[in-house]
């Protein structure tokens, strides 16, 4: 079994469902090595004219700066969607009327569709493809196919600290590998520097055992622990969160990497999977996850990873998109020739979705807060209304973006407590 099987699999059962029913299929096509495959194993099965590919110009790193030379090396034509949505009326009361049913991803590039329908039943999406190889989120763009400390990259290092950032990512990757989570003296003496490299963060006390764990389900960094000052006993409501995780995933495996991968996908990869794949877009599409089908979980959860795995955590979906094409992707996306406009798109300095419904974040109309038995956490969440809606109103999206995130969230509940 292999991510060749995993990948042909998935692409040649969703190509016959096309088949079936008629449809075409519309692929997200940001131009990273993800989305080429999910191109290349479709086209296997399927007409390649019957796959429209849509990309979002906002970025050199992961859009049409590298989608449109790859679009040429394969005669692909590229449909282009709106890059900044947050200020879309009808975006807007899209998400509002999703967020009275569901939790659901405020942001992000599908929500281009809601402006430009794809005109198929499902949109397919590479995201999530990192999470599953284990890749730590530390991510060398540059690097690309290029294993970390080969030869090529490290002559290309043009500064110590070049070289140095080459060995922390390979250090990070280490984290999810079957020799470091086999070895507990190594976990027990490596912890304090791991830990450093996440911010408000401590040390699990007992690494390399539930430590692991409990690291997963707070920072997603085994034996790392996320600061914060609720709930007061942190440990032990981590505790009750493994002891539900171990009844619910973990007990089936007693592989420490199969455990770690199972927490990973469950809060973090499920999580981002339901909240952008629940409900259908405006014109009817609906975003499909294609890292998230079952052949490549079952594939990614059980495989071993080791030094190779660290230093190229995606290296079997670069092998395959060099099978495929005959060429390194690092070549393929060569022949930006400066003719392809690239937009340049200022950050909005406001939400109007925000704006236009903050009356939900008044804890004192709130219909969450009342349910809340526990006084220490009814008044813990009261601070955090408090604080989300002083600075709605107190200042702009660009200086306080994480409590405008907050304040998305916080409607998103209200919303559902109140059509509940």
């Amino acid at each position: 079994h292999s991510f060749t099987d995993a990948i042909d699999e998935t692409m040649e059962q969703y190509a016959a469902h096309l088949q079936r029913t008629g449809d075409t299929a519309s692929l997200l096509f940001s131009g990273g090595v993800d989305s080429l495959v999910l191109f290349l194993a479709l086209r296997q099965f399927m007409d390649r004219d019957a796959i429209r590919c849509f990309t979002v110009d906002f970025s050199g790193d992961n859009g049409m700066g590298r989608a449109v030379p790859l679009a040429r090396n394969f005669d692909i034509e590229l449909n282009e969607l709106p890059s900044e949505t947050t200020g879309s009326d009808d975006i807007n009361r899209y998400l509002v009327d999703c967020m009275k049913h569901e939790f659901v991803h405020t942001r992000g590039v599908h929500l281009g569709f809601a402006a430009r329908p794809a005109g198929s039943a499902h949109i397919l999406h590479g995201q999530n493809m990192d999470s599953i190889v284990g890749n730590n989120m530390t991510t060398l763009h540059r690097n690309l196919e290029l294993g970390i400390l080969s030869p090529t990259m490290i002559n290309r290092s043009r500064t110590h600290f070049e070289e140095l950032f080459q060995y922390r990512v390979l250090l990070e990757n280490l984290q999810f590998t079957n020799f470091y989570l086999d070895d507990l003296l190594y976990q027990r003496t490596t912890t304090t520097f791991f830990t450093r490299n996440t911010k408000g963060a401590f040390p699990d006390p007992d690494p390399g055992r539930d430590g692991m764990y409990r690291g997963m389900l707070s920072s997603q960094h085994p034996n790392v622990l996320l600061e914060g000052d609720y709930p007061a006993d942190q440990m032990a409501a981590l505790d009750r969160e493994l002891a539900a995780m171990n009844a619910f995933a973990l007990d089936q495996t007693s592989s420490k990497l199969a455990r770690l991968n199972l927490i990973r996908h469950y809060s973090y990869g499920q999580i981002a999977n339901k909240k952008i794949a629940s409900l259908p877009l405006p014109g009817g599409s609906l975003p499909l996850l294609i890292p998230m089908s079952g052949p490549l979980i079952s594939y990614f959860v059980e495989k071993e990873r080791g030094l190779t795995e660290a230093s190229r955590p995606k290296r079997e979906i670069y092998s395959y998109a060099r099978k495929h094409t005959g060429d390194l992707f690092n070549r393929l996306v060569e022949g930006n020739d400066g003719k392809i406009a690239i937009g340049k798109f200022g950050a909005p300095t406001t939400d109007p979705l925000v704006m236009d419904n903050r009356g939900y974040l008044s804890w004192s109309g709130s219909q969450i807060i009342p349910r809340i038995d526990d006084e220490a956490t009814r008044n813990h969440v009261e601070s955090i209304y408090l604080k989300v809606g002083q600075a709605v109103n107190n200042s702009d999206l660009q200086s306080n973006r994480f409590l405008f995130s907050l304040a998305r969230y916080i409607i998103n509940l209200e919303l559902m407590m109140e059509h509940s």
